[in-house]
C-alpha cells in the first residue's frame, strides 16, 4: 500500500486497494435526517427545473446544500417562510410551487456541478483525461469537501471529453466498455458536448434509485413516533404526506455498479429516441438543417466562415427542441414580456432556453455540426434577476466552436494534427456502419 498523506487519504483515490474496479468510481448520498426529523412529501410532484446560482460565502453555500438535501420534498421546497431565506436567495419566494435543483455556480464549482457525471467514469477514462481519481462523491451537494483539491484550470473542457468519449459507444448502439475502432479515413471529431444536458437526467435517475432502494430512517424512538403523530393529526395542507427522510449510503460502488447507473442516465435522455436518432444521422452524415430563425445571423457567421475561396465547407445548425434547461452563465433564454402588473412564475409559460448540446467536424467531408438544444421554463424570470439575461453565452460559444473548426479544417481539407489533439481525447466518433 502507497503512503499517503492525510489529504489525499480524504481527496483521492490513492491506494492499490481504492482504485481496483471493485470500489472506483464510487458515490454516496447524505440522509437529511441528520438535519431535519420529517420531511413534506407532496403526493404528486412536479418535473424538477435547474438553476446554476452564484455562492458568495460559507452561509449561501450551505444554504444550497441544505435546499438540495430536501429534494424529497420537491416543489413543496419554495414553500419555507421568507425569513428562512438569506439574503441573495429571496427571489426564490417568487416562485413558490416550482420544483427547483439549486446548482452551485462559480468556476471553483465545476466539480460540485458536475461530480455526478465525474464519479461515473472509470479509473481508465479519469486517467486517460488528465482527471483527478477523487476518492467518492457525495450527491446531492453536501458541503465544498474539494476546496483544497489540485483541480486542473480547464476541469470542465476535460470532463467534458472524458464523459463524451466514455458513453459514446452507447449513443451508438454499442455497451459500455466496448473497443472503439475509430475510422482513419473517415473521422468525426468533437468540438464540444454540454454536460448540463445530461444533468436532469442524472438527478432524476439517482431520485429514482434512492425512492426506490434506501428505506425512510425509522422512528426509533419514543419521542420521535409522538411527534410524528402529532404532526400527522394535526396536518391543515392537502396534497402532502409527511414522512421521515430516505437513508443514506452508497448510490454505487465500483465499475459495474457505476455502469448500470450510466446505461439508466443514457436511457433517461434517450427515452424518445431523439437523441440516438440524431447522434446516428451526425455519424452517417444525414444530417439535416432544422434550426430556429434565432440563430439565423450566427449561422450566416459561421457560415461565412469557411466560404471563402478555397475553403468549401458545409456547415449545419440543427435545433433540439423538448429537452429540460439548466438556468445559468452557459444559457441564453428567451424571455416573455409580462403585459400588465403581474409577473408571478406562473404568467412565464414560454420561456425558451437555449444551450449547445454538442457540435462536431467531419474533416473529409468538410461538414461542421453544431446542435443547439431548447426547453421551456416556467420560471425565465430567475435568469434575469441573477444576471445572466444578457450574456449571450450561445452565442460567444460558437465562436469559439468556430475558431476551433478552423484549426481543425484546414485549407487544404487534411486534418491539422497539430491543432486536433491526440486521437484518444479529441476523437468523439466510431467510423461508420
Amino acid at each position: 500500500m502507497k503512503s499517503v498523506s492525510r489529504l489525499d487519504s480524504t481527496h483521492y483515490a490513492v491506494t492499490d486497494d481504492e482504485r481496483t474496479p471493485a470500489r472506483f468510481p464510487s458515490m454516496r448520498t447524505l440522509s437529511a435526517a441528520f438535519m431535519y426529523s420529517f420531511v413534506p412529501v407532496p403526493d404528486e410532484n412536479l418535473v424538477p427545473e435547474f438553476v446554476t446560482v452564484p455562492v458568495r460565502d460559507i452561509h449561501e453555500r450551505l444554504f444550497v446544500a441544505e435546499w438540495n438535501w430536501m429534494w424529497e420534498a420537491g416543489c413543496l421546497r419554495t414553500m419555507r417562510d421568507e425569513r428562512d431565506l438569506p439574503k441573495g436567495f429571496k427571489w426564490l419566494r417568487r416562485f413558490r410551487g416550482h420544483n427547483l435543483y439549486l446548482l452551485p455556480g462559480g468556476g471553483a464549482d465545476v466539480y460540485h456541478r458536475f461530480a455526478i457525471l465525474h464519479h461515473l467514469l472509470p479509473l481508465d477514462v479519469i486517467e486517460r483525461f488528465g482527471l483527478p481519481p477523487l476518492h467518492r462523491g457525495m450527491w446531492p451537494f453536501t458541503a465544498d469537501t474539494m476546496h483544497s483539491a489540485a483541480f486542473p484550470a480547464d476541469l470542465e473542457c476535460r470532463l467534458e471529453r472524458a464523459w463524451s468519449y466514455h458513453i459514446w459507444p452507447l449513443l451508438t448502439g454499442g455497451r459500455l466498455g466496448a473497443r472503439r475502432n475509430y475510422s482513419s479515413t473517415e473521422p468525426l471529431r468533437l468540438l464540444s458536448h454540454g454536460l448540463e444536458y445530461w444533468l436532469p437526467h442524472a438527478f432524476a435517475t439517482i431520485e429514482e434509485l434512492v425512492s426506490d432502494g434506501f428505506d425512510p430512517v425509522p422512528l426509533d424512538t419514543d419521542e420521535l413516533r409522538v411527534r410524528y403523530e402529532d404532526i400527522r393529526s394535526n396536518q391543515r395542507v392537502e396534497g402532502l404526506d409527511i414522512a421521515r427522510p430516505r437513508m443514506g449510503g452508497y448510490l454505487w460502488c465500483g465499475e459495474g455498479e457505476a455502469r448500470d447507473i450510466t446505461e439508466a442516465i443514457v436511457r433517461s435522455a434517450d427515452a424518445d429516441g431523439r437523441l440516438s436518432a440524431l447522434i446516428d444521422a451526425v455519424r452517417t452524415n444525414r444530417i439535416q438543417d432544422d434550426f430556429s430563425d434565432r440563430w439565423s445571423r450566427e449561422r450566416e457567421d459561421f457560415d461565412r466562415a469557411f466560404h471563402h475561396k478555397r475553403a468549401k465547407t458545409k456547415v449545419v445548425f440543427v435545433e433540439m427542441p423538448g429537452t429540460i434547461p439548466v438556468q445559468g452563465p452557459h444559457a441564453e433564454i428567451d424571455h416573455v414580456e409580462v403585459v400588465g402588473e403581474s409577473d408571478t412564475a406562473g404568467d412565464a409559460v414560454s420561456n425558451v432556453v437555449w444551450e449547445e448540446l454538442l457540435s462536431a467536424v467531419d474533416v473529409k467531408s468538410r461538414r461542421i455540426i453544431v446542435v443547439l438544444r431548447s426547453g421551456v421554463t416556467k420560471v425565465g424570470e430567475i435568469s434575469k434577476i441573477l444576471g445572466y439575461a444578457n450574456h449571450s453565452p450561445v452565442s460567444k460559444r460558437l465562436r469559439r466552436i468556430r475558431e476551433a473548426a478552423t484549426r481543425i479544417v484546414g485549407e487544404s481539407g487534411s486534418l491539422n494534427r497539430n491543432d486536433a489533439g491526440d486521437d484518444d481525447t479529441q476523437r468523439a466518433a466510431v467510423s461508420r456502419k
